[in-house]
């Protein structure tokens, strides 16, 4: 999976979860602790149906570049 590394460079998060901080960080100007919390409910509710999503999505890019 090393390669997949190189596809999707800095996405640390899912985009709705990413949504999340980028937003939290606008109003506050910085992330706060309570993000942390926020951020966690995230992925409890989605159970990690949408970083799922993104891989499977990314899955043709990297076989048509091996």
């Amino acid at each position: 999976m090393t390669a997949m590394r190189y596809l999707v460079p800095g996405v640390p998060r899912p985009k709705p979860a990413a949504q999340l901080v980028l937003a939290h960080k606008k109003e506050h100007g910085e992330l706060l602790p309570e993000i942390k919390e926020e951020i966690q409910h995230w992925y409890n509710k989605d159970k990690g149906q949408r970083t799922l999503q993104e891989i499977v999505a990314l899955l043709p890019i990297f076989y048509k570049n091996r």
